[in-house]
């Protein structure tokens, strides 16, 4: 529905109507864009079914919003406002795709139900899109916008129709076929606090030609945003919340600010441990000191303790820093012709090219580590002092090991750039007068090219950090002076100059005291791309067998095959690994490491073909008669075959009935699958270290995390079963109230499960060490040692197929307009009350309702509020949220509150500037956040003080922003 010119209806009504609507969610199609499309000659496609051509016919219930409204009160892109709407749940976007998938990309993913953004298919005009990423989901970015007329959202399983991937449901993104005339846009934004500015353009055209049998329509559009480099720039950032504890009543989570590393790391190099001669590790004077300034040793301050080890709230420990928003740059462009060759056949060809480039920053290059990383330095580094040299010298240290985040050199970077070509041909026509028929190829392609900048480079770091005084005979110019005026060179140079030509020592002591010309030596650039294709032939035919008394009996009969390919490369293979060559220290032949620090991908090669077939029908049972205005019963079955996991069969059957004009009632009995994606078939193995505190030894540091694909991952089956019914009184017109219950179960769910996560740590502690997650523990000895000598060294990410899930829940959409007051009225709420998302990993485990949890709150709700009168209207949207808490696990104990529930309004104002011609120019402002209202705290992981994203349950973490713009059309 057009929800800006819709009107509304009296103040207590609305009251009344917010009242009902709470609980709920969304519903069904919009009465003036169905009665536009049909007045124009055309059907409209429901989504969720290819013979049903009226929304209001569906068993399954479709919530259907134009890009207009959508861009209304959100207007920087689609994604953003669609991840506004209460069926989605963590979903990610530019602001928070840290918590939603790790990455530091500005990504999209929508996620309906909360149930992975996997499980719900994503549509280009009814086309299906090649996932765009590792997450396996298509990316949101990269479909063109400015010729989308509606989004259809089928809140109900339909793999029967679409095939794998539709259990939660289908996002179908519609394009105007018949756009004619021009309309372009400019508007640029800030935010209140001055950073993230905005710009996005775009232009687009569509015209009639050859006697209107052909029709030839396309646009351009280009959208940046600066982002937010520094996490510190928000309140809840600048505070490095931390969830420290061990969750057990003996000691429960708390939430520390101002939380620091404070028994490893710091910003000016602290000595953790001092070894003699002989290296044997000795107590010293020496030990736990920092060099707060450049080059002076002091006593290292230790903060306050937090009941987690290595985690002080205050004092000399250093912190990570991460980016708040990524940067974004998009780029797109679409072009689509019809013709109608005859009265009987028509061939259409589209194609769409977009680009998205996001720039994100985070951690400090890092001098040290655990698992093969720790850092020793000779006592008599050259970059000491010779009062300090004689002073360790006196203590018997002739070695020590450093830990240090280097403050003051250039972020790791992760640079990302994803492009994404759609070309699409095909043909339609009739048979007879009775059946329609298609054939379609589309080709895909999605390409994305990750660059770690500034990826620490372990070999040529351990060399740089052996500084030692150039002999008088040295000629070289690989040199720097240390603080006496003596040439400093790197040891190697000496030795062997041809294993690492152009080292520069690397002096460490101090907050900053490198020379960026040796800490640009000890990194380097990493780079990885991952290619996606899909190729798909479809056919389908449908129409009218025969007529009951009732009506036409309609059927639907689609064939489908599709071949989709990965290929991924990497210049940082976990078979590069550093050579001990020519080093002196830190390194050890016997157990190598991996040349760079991050982002060790291995190369990779896959390849899925499906062949479908499948058929659908629809038969009226009654028309006009007692309690049954009519009654239809529609059904769809389909048989997938896959190359890697054999055949399955799907199946859905629905009812819809209309008692009479005012009320309806629908239902739908599903089997859906989803089949697992390529990329968890056949992804890349993924080595990365990670700050990780290991509850089992109470131990706080960094551990190697391995993430990789599983090739016997089996497709995972569900069953939904929905019902509701919708309600527009004739004696309120204008008023339309839906309401639909959903119940989704799966079983082999494809998971990722992560090791990493202190919830699966406190599952595999609790069971006994019996649980299958323990398995994602790599330690050097058994579980019941718990001293620190046991910290695990490779904690592992892993698909699997997961026993069950299970969600379930009630959907409203209240609808009313009317005119009073001189103007239109629009009021709409849709909203979601989602109390069950059940989950057991594996046979045995505990059952675990994720609904309620941070990210999943139970009730979710928008609001639309409009009103227009003359040149002018005003429209604002409401989200919220109900309070959430912070694990699922009823054996976590926190002793802080949980995340409140919380609203956000979006405002804009818009003025229709008169001209007196054909042309439409519209002026609008919009405020986002208008209240500029405090998003929930989210409390980083113990390890990882100051990392990652800043807010609990995907809310805004930007506060208000401004938007101004024009648009016009003629």
């Amino acid at each position: 529905m057009s929800i800006r010119k819709s009107a509304i209806g009296r103040t207590v009504i609305l009251a009344a109507l917010a009242s009902v609507s709470m609980p709920a969610l969304a519903q069904q199609a919009a009465d003036a864009e169905e009665t536009g499309a049909k007045a124009a000659g055309d059907d409209i496609v429901v989504t969720g079914s290819r013979l049903i051509t009226d929304g209001s016919s569906s068993p399954t219930q479709v919530t259907v919003v134009t890009n207009e409204v959508l861009l209304q009160t959100t207007p920087s892109s689609v994604s953003d406002a669609m991840r506004k709407l209460p069926q989605f749940a963590n979903s990610s976007s530019q602001s928070n795709s840290q918590a939603a998938n790790s990455s530091f990309s500005a990504s999209s993913y929508l996620n309906l139900r909360s149930i992975g953004p996997v499980r719900n298919l994503v549509l280009f005009d009814g086309n299906r899109l090649v996932p765009s990423s590792t997450v396996g989901a298509v990316d949101i970015n990269t479909i063109p916008q400015m010729l989308i007329q509606r989004v259809d959202v089928a809140t109900g399983g339909v793999s029967a129709v679409y095939g794998s991937d539709a259990v939660s449901g289908v996002v179908n993104f519609v394009i105007d076929r018949k756009f004619n005339g021009v309309k372009t846009f400019a508007q640029a934004g800030i935010s209140s606090r001055g950073d993230n500015a905005t710009q996005r353009l775009g232009v687009a055209a569509g015209t009639s030609f050859g006697g209107d049998r052909g029709h030839i329509e396309g646009s351009i559009e280009y959208f940046r945003s600066e982002g937010i480099e520094s996490n510190k720039n928000r309140e809840n950032g600048a505070a490095r919340y931390t969830a420290t504890g061990t969750g057990t009543a003996a000691s429960p989570f708390r939430l520390t600010s101002n939380s620091r590393l404070g028994t490893t790391y710091s910003f000016g190099g602290r000595i953790v441990s001092t070894q003699n001669a002989a290296g044997a590790t000795i107590v010293t004077p020496f030990t736990d000191t920092n060099f707060s300034t450049n080059g002076v040793l002091r006593p290292f301050v230790h903060g306050a303790a937090t009941g987690t080890p290595g985690i002080e709230s205050g004092g000399d420990g250093a912190y990570y820093e991460s980016s708040l928003l990524s940067s974004l740059e998009t780029k797109q462009a679409f072009l689509r012709l019809d013709y109608a060759l005859t009265d009987t056949l028509n061939v259409h060809a589209q194609g769409a090219y977009t680009e998205a480039d996001s720039v994100g920053v985070y951690i400090q290059p890092i001098v040290g580590g655990a698992g093969g990383l720790a850092t020793t330095i000779s006592a008599s580094n050259a970059f000491l002092s010779p009062a300090l040299q004689q002073q360790l010298a006196a203590a018997g240290v002739s070695t020590f090991v450093i830990r240090k985040f280097q403050m003051e050199v250039p972020r790791v970077v992760q640079d990302t750039n994803a492009r994404n070509i759609f070309a699409n041909i095909g043909f339609d026509g009739k048979i007879g007068s009775r059946f329609d028929w298609s054939v379609d190829y589309s080709h895909n392609e999605a390409r994305r090219i990750d660059i770690i900048r500034g990826n620490g480079n372990t070999g040529r770091l351990w060399a740089a950090l052996d500084a030692v005084v150039a002999p008088a005979s040295y000629t070289g110019s690989d040199f720097l002076l240390n603080g006496q005026g003596q040439r400093v060179v790197c040891n190697v140079t000496l030795t062997n100059p041809s294993l690492y030509p152009g080292c520069l020592p690397l002096n460490v002591f101090g907050p900053s005291s490198e020379d960026q010309r040796a800490s640009a030596f000890t990194r380097g650039d990493t780079r990885s791309v991952l290619t996606q294709k899909l190729d798909t032939v479809t056919a389908t035919i449908k129409g009218s067998l025969f007529s009951l008394p009732a009506g036409e009996v309609r059927v639907a009969v689609n064939g489908e095959y599709r071949k989709q390919t990965l290929l991924g490369d990497s210049t940082n293979q976990p078979t590069a690994l550093t050579s001990c060559t020519g080093l002196r220290f830190n390194c050890n032949p016997a157990a190598p490491v991996a040349e760079y620090r991050q982002n060790v991908i291995a190369n990779s090669r896959g390849e899925v073909s499906v062949k479908e077939v499948g058929g659908e029908i629809l038969v009226p049972i009654l028309a006009d008669a007692p309690f049954a205005k009519s009654l239809n019963l529609t059904g769809a079955v389909r048989y997938t075959d896959y190359s890697t996991s054999g055949g399955v069969t799907t199946w859905k059957a629905g009812l819809d009935w209309h008692v009479t004009d005012d009320l309806s009632f629908r239902a739908t009995r599903s089997r859906d699958i989803r089949a697992p994606t390529v990329y968890e078939l056949f992804g890349p193995q993924q080595f990365a270290r990670s700050g990780y505190n290991d509850i089992l030894t109470n131990t706080n540091d960094t551990v190697q995390v391995i993430a990789g694909s599983n090739a016997a991952l089996a497709p995972e089956k569900a069953d939904t079963f929905t019902v509701g019914g919708v309600y527009k009184p004739r004696w309120l017109p204008g008023l339309s109230i839906a309401v639909d219950y959903f119940n989704i179960k799966i079983k082999d769910a494809i998971s990722l499960i992560d090791g990493t996560s202190a919830t699966v740590q406190r599952q595999c502690i609790d069971s006994g060490f019996t649980s299958a997650v323990c398995s994602l523990y790599v330690r050097p000895l058994p579980n019941s040692n718990t001293t620190a000598a046991n910290y695990p060294t490779r904690v592992l990410q892993s698909y699997v197929n997961a026993a069950r899930e299970k969600t379930s829940g009630v959907d409203v959409d209240v609808i009313y307009k009317d005119h009073f007051l001189g103007g239109d009225w629009n009021f709409r709420v849709i909203g979601t009350y989602q109390p069950t998302y059940t989950r057991v990993l594996f046979a045995g485990d505990p059952l675990l309702n994720n609904a309620g949890v941070d990210g999943l709150p139970k009730y979710r709700v928008t609001g639309f509020l409009g009103y227009a009168v003359g040149a002018f209207s005003i429209d604002t949207q409401t989200t919220w949220h109900s309070a959430t808490k912070h694990s699922a696990l009823s054996t976590v104990v926190f002793d802080y509150p949980d995340s409140p529930a919380k609203a956000f309004t979006d405002l804009t104002v818009t003025y229709d500037i008169p001209t007196g011609t054909s042309m439409k120019p519209q002026f609008f402002v919009t405020v986002s956040n208008l209240f500029d209202t405090t998003p929930g705290i989210f409390a980083a992981p113990a390890g990882t003080p100051g990392f990652g994203p800043i807010t609990t349950n995907g809310e805004d973490p930007v506060g208000r922003y401004f938007t101004a713009g024009f648009r016009t059309r003629f």
